[in-house]
């Protein structure tokens, strides 16, 4: 700082803000005079940070502009596209776009010692693809494998296979994926969605395998107490596998001259992880309140020592049990089903059945269709 001796002009060129205190004087022949004042040295703002120059329909947009300069700093929009807003105290722009195109913005920074403009400008966008369906993992040797890919951005969506096993396939327009495999195996596949504005690419790996159907007999009512053994007798089976199992031509029979193969028009299905129930009588008012899935004929239950196997279509035996058959079976009383203690047992062992507890409908014990009572 510094002053002109004869003119009293002050000068001075601020190289750092601050408060600063100054005297000047005043003096002749017959005297002096002092002044003194404080002098603030401000900063003006200068926008330092850089904006975003792209952004996409539908997806938030923000930009926290940051300047230097002497608090407080006022911020302001002096050109936007419509609903772009800024806050007046810490710079954050925010916008949500409705519309693609191109935008030039304009913000200030201001102070009382001076402003700062900064220009851009901002293109808009459509969506590019995001892949949101999650593809079934499993698939098994002849059944049909199929996948629907979903997939949210901005219209036409194009679907493309990048890789997969042979056979499979992809529909361009709508993303579903179809595949019938010939061998197990576990087999990459990648899928991609595209539009005019990106693409986005699903990597998965495909276990082929070949579906091994168990069923287990899980309950035996071979001596209703309640109605008569051609009424009242039933087998319960369980499924203890993830998938549904249709028995028709599934074969039960003994080893005498029972032997029945279920044949229905429509699929007699066995639900994962549930239960059928096999029945001599179909009739709730004369089988003792049993509900039963499928009625047999030509296989009765003995109430000594018996047989039941069970076969596939293929004459594979998929379970056999050999109640009564030894001293360390349950002697169930009249109107008592054996149950399976658990599926994870062995059925053809005595020591893995108790009576059940549970009373069913006309007045005769048993848990058919549901969850056994008995634990190990």
């Amino acid at each position: 700082m510094a002053i002109d001796p004869d003119t009293g002009l002050v000068t001075f060129t601020p190289t750092a803000a601050g408060a600063f205190e100054v005297t000047i004087e005043a003096r002749n022949d017959f005297g002096a005079d002092t002044q003194t004042w404080t002098l603030t040295v401000g900063e003006a703002p200068a926008i330092t940070s850089t904006p975003p120059t792209s952004a996409t329909v539908g997806v938030a947009y923000e930009y926290a502009a940051e300047a230097t300069g002497t608090a407080p700093i006022t911020w302001q929009l002096l050109a936007a596209p419509s609903g772009m807003a800024i806050d007046p105290d810490t710079g954050l722009v925010t916008f949500t776009p409705t519309a693609a195109g191109s935008f030039e913005v304009t913000i200030e920074a201001r102070n009382d010692f001076g402003a700062d403009t900064q220009t851009w400008t901002l293109l808009v966008t459509q969506p590019g693809p995001v892949i949101t369906s999650t593809p079934p993992t499993e698939a098994f040797v002849g059944e049909e494998y199929t996948y629907q890919a979903e997939a949210t951005g901005a219209d036409p969506i194009v679907w493309t296979l990048l890789d997969g096993p042979e056979g499979m396939t992809i529909d361009a327009n709508t993303g579903l994926v179809t595949f019938l495999p010939v061998q197990a195996g576990t087999f990459p596949v990648s899928i991609q969605a595209e539009n005019p504005f990106d693409s986005d690419r699903q990597d998965y790996d495909l276990v082929v395998t070949v579906f091994q159907a168990r069923i287990v007999i899980n309950e035996i009512m071979y001596n209703p107490d309640a109605v008569a053994d051609e009424a009242g007798e039933y087998i319960e089976l369980f499924n203890p596998t993830t998938r549904a199992i249709d028995l028709n031509g599934w074969e039960i029979s003994d080893n005498g001259i029972d032997v029945h193969v279920i044949d229905d028009p429509l699929p007699v299905l066995i639900p994962p992880l549930g239960f059928l129930v096999l029945g001599r009588n179909g009739d709730v008012n004369l089988n003792g309140g049993v509900e039963v899935d499928y009625v047999y004929d030509n296989f009765i239950l003995a109430n000594g020592p018996d047989e039941i196997f069970l076969k596939n279509p293929n004459n594979d035996l998929i379970d056999e049990v050999h109640y009564l058959s030894d001293d360390t079976w349950p002697q169930a009383r009249p109107g008592f089903a054996i149950e399976l203690l658990s599926p994870t047992l062995d059925n053809d062992l005595g020591a893995s059945w108790r009576e059940s507890e549970v009373v069913y409908g006309a007045g005769d014990h048993g848990t058919p269709g549901r969850i056994n009572d008995v634990t190990p």
